[in-house]
């Protein structure tokens, strides 16, 4: 076994011992800061890249997560024996339609998304540490989402859009998912994913038509323009969907909305 693979192996063995309380992700805070100077010095010892370290680092976290995801191994809010945050209570009617791309040339799964968005949209909201039943106690963290099987799910897509066109609804529209890094833009809109790395082009005929089929067929109510269908960046600091989005694409895409 290479020495990556053991350290993954160790890795998803610790993580797996933490993550079993309620009030897991407070300890894993603080025990991940330490195991990642420890990990960041061994891996940067082989790339001699610090850029190359740390990517390496983010994606070891998020195959350990994918995994124990999978495999229940998390503890998260039931809502049978927990008392929890209903997020959805604060969904307001659609009137925005947001797109983003997810960044992969090679594309990304379901349960790698559904990793991604528990790590970089949830993990950080419960530990700030303001989130307590009434009895004091931290909640767990908890999405109230929940896909065909009534596995809980932590994706902030409503949908996602292949390359080739395909299309899967991800939550139903009266999901309050955390997608667009505002909490104003999440309560009333639907958010859509491109699932392509359009940080310098754009997407494929397919998927652009897929897009604009979505809307036309589940978002009618909606006028499609300028102000109604909108990119990532457009509420958001952040370059998603990517640079050829408002100057480009974006026209093409509302030229196909019937």
């Amino acid at each position: 076994m290479r020495l990556s693979e053991r350290l993954f192996t160790s890795e998803l063995e610790r993580t797996r011992d933490m993550v079993s309380s309620p009030e897991w992700y407070m300890e894993y805070a603080i025990k991940r800061r330490v195991r990642t100077l420890g990990l960041g010095a061994i891996q940067l010892a082989k790339s001699g890249s610090v850029s190359d370290a740390r990517r390496h680092l983010k994606q070891q976290q998020l195959e350990i997560f994918e995994q124990l995801l999978d495999e229940n191994a998390v503890r998260i809010g039931n809502p049978e024996t927990d008392e929890l945050e209903d997020w959805d209570e604060e969904r307001a009617p659609i009137d925005r339609i947001v797109i983003h791309h997810s960044r992969r040339a090679d594309g990304l799964s379901v349960s790698q998304l559904n990793a991604m968005h528990f790590l970089r949209l949830y993990l950080p909201r419960y530990q700030r540490g303001d989130l307590k039943t009434s009895t004091g106690q931290l909640q767990p963290i908890y999405s109230g989402h929940f896909d065909e099987t009534g596995k809980q799910v932590f994706h902030g897509y409503h949908w996602k859009v292949e390359q080739d066109g395909e299309a899967k609804q991800l939550l139903p529209d009266a999901a309050l998912t955390w997608h667009a890094g505002n909490w104003g833009m999440n309560k009333r809109s639907v958010a859509i994913v491109i699932d392509d790395d359009l940080t310098e082009s754009s997407p494929t005929s397919e998927s652009l038509a897929s897009v604009a089929e979505i809307i036309s067929e589940h978002y009618s109510s909606i006028n499609p323009s300028s102000s109604t269908i909108l990119g990532h960046k457009a509420v958001s600091n952040t370059l998603c969907p990517g640079s050829q989005f408002d100057e480009g694409w974006k026209q093409d895409l509302l030229s196909r909305i019937e």
